[in-house]
């Protein structure tokens, strides 16, 4: 499975997030790490100005939502519903910064 990362508009205006999705289609092309998510692809469409990326499907919160210890918003069991504690949390993001 793959997941479509498509720019948020409401990040400063359409050319800043399609500047910034461009800025990480250059960083997750270079990058080959476990603890990041694997880059498949992109599709730009020039008519529209548009952009997508195609990475790997991770089930579970985003990110930014597990680093602050929030559970998945679509748990479906109690395991997945239980924060992770902040040591795990802190190795986690450890390893996704060395990856970097």
């Amino acid at each position: 499975p793959v997941a479509v990362k498509l720019p948020q508009a409401q990040c400063g205006g359409r050319a800043r997030s399609l500047r910034l999705i461009k800025n990480e289609l250059r960083m997750l092309r270079q990058v080959r790490h476990p603890c990041i998510a694997t880059f498949h692809g992109a599709c730009f469409d020039s008519e529209t100005d548009s952009m997508a990326l195609l990475l790997e499907f991770v089930r579970g919160p985003t990110l930014d939502a597990w680093a602050q210890g929030r559970p998945s918003l679509g748990a479906t069991s109690s395991q997945d519903m239980a924060p992770p504690c902040e040591e795990h949390r802190y190795q986690v993001l450890l390893q996704i910064a060395q990856g970097l």
